[in-house]
């Protein structure tokens, strides 16, 4: 299934691998994502597959500072938390609404500023 133009994904954490293959299929295919996953940079898929995408600048990754809380939970997340931009051809890496860089990390109550508001969509189940 194709993704649309713009796409925040917040995928199962215990499926990261195929949800990351797909995000990097559709912008291939010149999507914009925005991923949001816990910070697990010691994996040998994020070092292998991810790592040499924001070390090019092709692929901006933020952390969210303070943690983050998800809907119908009444504390935070465990783990720490960070998304990746996979910028489409209409877009810069890391650049929000404003033009501005949002910077390597963003509290948790800025994620709204952050994030481009053009991703509005909702990613599909790849």
């Amino acid at each position: 299934v194709d993704w649309g133009a713009n796409n925040y994904v917040n995928p199962p954490f215990n499926q990261l691998k195929v949800w990351l293959c797909k995000a990097k299929e559709e912008w291939k295919k010149g999507k914009n994502i925005i991923f949001l996953m816990p910070i697990r940079i010691h994996t040998n898929y994020f070092l292998d597959q991810i790592q040499p995408l924001i070390e090019s600048g092709e692929v901006s990754m933020f952390v969210l500072r303070g943690g983050i809380k998800f809907k119908g939970y009444d504390q935070k997340a465990p783990f720490g938390v960070m998304y990746l931009h996979f910028p489409g051809p209409n877009s810069k890496p890391g650049v929000n609404k404003n033009g501005t860089d949002p910077g390597a990390s963003v509290r948790s109550d800025q994620v709204g500023q952050a994030i481009p508001e053009t991703f509005q969509a909702r990613a599909r189940v790849p």
